[in-house]
């Protein structure tokens, strides 16, 4: 049985949502439709990539954490890592539960790390090994934020610093 405090919000819920209906009619219920569609836009939207071959792009919208030898870690906000592309053009030579490793066209390895947050957060990769990606392809996402760890080949120089803002396709990380 309902409690009574419970019931009498669904009354006012009810009351509200008639009320608002008769007043407004369909631009009420047409309104809220479009915010609905807007926001799956704006939540699932897609990212026009450029490409190159001598270059490493950011993978995913986030910021910089941290640089180590050839190490970049990623910090992902809580809807930054909707995407996660493809840095760099190559085949997929190994994918394990958090992890994927890239061969490029120059035989260089790249490794990306994924780490989830505490909140439930999961890792769904949509390549498997032995497929070849381009540049910008989308490999995967991580809901709800995390980090990612980009290991780079040694011979690529690290262009970005530390606390610098990633935009996924824009930020050349490594040339």
């Amino acid at each position: 049985m309902l409690s009574p405090f419970y019931s009498r919000r669904i009354h006012f819920f009810f009351f509200w949502a008639f009320f608002l209906s008769l007043f407004f009619g369909h631009y009420f219920w047409f309104s809220i439709s479009v915010v609905c569609y807007l926001s799956m836009l704006y939540l699932f939207r897609r990212y026009s990539l450029s490409q190159s071959e001598h270059f490493c792009v950011a993978p995913t919208n986030g910021r910089v954490k941290k640089i180590t030898n050839q190490q970049i870690e990623m910090s992902l906000g809580f809807f930054d890592g909707l995407g996660i592309y493809a840095p760099v053009s190559g085949v997929i030579l190994e994918q394990k539960m958090n992890e994927l490793v890239i061969r490029d066209h120059e035989g260089e390895h790249w490794r990306l790390g994924f780490q989830t947050n505490t909140l439930g957060s999961f890792v769904q990769i949509f390549v498997r090994e032995k497929d070849i990606v381009e540049q910008g392809t989308t490999l995967g996402f991580v809901t709800w934020g995390g980090e990612l760890t980009l290991y780079i080949p040694i011979k690529y120089e690290i262009l970005v610093k530390e606390d610098m803002i990633l935009k996924v396709g824009y930020t050349t990380l490594a040339r």
